[in-house]
């Protein structure tokens, strides 16, 4: 018996420096996102949800894991980090494989499509006290 659980909350989404050329954040949801003309962010097209880790589910844990990733220039997922997990062991797998099933509109500079570095994602994971 799965469950699947969709408790995700955004920390930040932003591109890291490389080289000389200046950080340029391609998610619209952080806080310091702005683009230069002709700049255009990533958009999630599809989210997958993670599946519910049975032995957690049947000992009513719950956690979270802050996952690090690159969307590419045809809108994968690629270079899947874990940043940071609690409980360390639970949750990783699940979050990890269904990240990679995310699809994104890649981010653009003067309509090429190009790679956004640097995406992170917290997936939390929540039982419902009263659910059996």
């Amino acid at each position: 018996m799965h469950k699947s659980v969709f408790g995700a909350a955004l920390l930040f989404f932003g591109i890291a420096a490389a080289n000389a050329t200046p950080a340029i954040n391609c998610d619209p949801r952080s806080n310091d996102y702005t683009l230069p003309e002709g700049y255009s962010p990533i958009e999630a097209v599809s989210r997958v949800p993670p599946v519910y880790p049975y032995a957690a589910l049947e000992n009513h844990e719950g956690g979270f894991v802050v996952l690090e990733f690159d969307v590419t220039a045809d809108g994968e997922t690629a270079n899947i980090e874990i940043v940071e997990a609690e409980p360390y062991w639970g949750f990783r797998d699940a979050s990890r494989t269904a990240l990679r099933q995310w699809r994104y509109t890649p981010h653009t500079i003067a309509g090429v499509p190009t790679v956004c570095e640097g995406v992170r994602f917290k997936f939390d994971y929540r039982v419902d006290p009263n659910s059996q």
